[in-house]
């Protein structure tokens, strides 16, 4: 079996269809106008391999990760409650939309998620940023 490609991986969880996303970028963008909020981007692949125990086929040991981010407001807007409110509703929509994904690696896959703030251009952005790890 051949392992999963850092491109391929990059390239499905970049193309998910998130509910509330208006701009899908397949690469991080340098920068965002405030129509394309919320938006989405990966950010750099990074990854390694374990070693194969029991006759563990298929390349498994291979284990990819990748933070992919839905920036929606920047900062500077200072609005605490709506931040609060659209980060959850990030989060339900990035959670239905991995559930329904078709898996992007040959093993396990599992994903974690956190509010975070990141910065595109010299502009900082609240963001839901999902961190994305998967075998094979």
């Amino acid at each position: 079996m051949t392992p999963t490609t850092y491109a391929s991986f990059v390239t499905a969880v970049s193309g998910l269809t998130i509910t509330g996303v208006t701009r899908k970028y397949a690469y991080p963008p340098q920068s965002i106008g405030t129509a394309d909020l919320p938006a989405s981007f990966p950010l750099i692949p990074a990854g390694g391999d374990q070693p194969i125990i029991f006759n563990q086929g298929g390349n498994l040991g291979h284990v990819m990760r990748m933070d992919f981010v839905i920036a929606y407001e920047p900062t500077a807007q200072n609005t605490n409650q709506p931040n609060f409110t659209n980060t959850v509703t990030m989060m339900d929509s990035a959670t239905t939309a991995l559930r329904a994904m078709t898996r992007p690696t040959q093993g396990a896959f599992s994903w974690t998620m956190r509010q975070g703030i990141v910065t595109i251009g010299n502009v900082e952005y609240w963001a839901v940023i999902v961190s994305l790890e998967g075998n094979g």
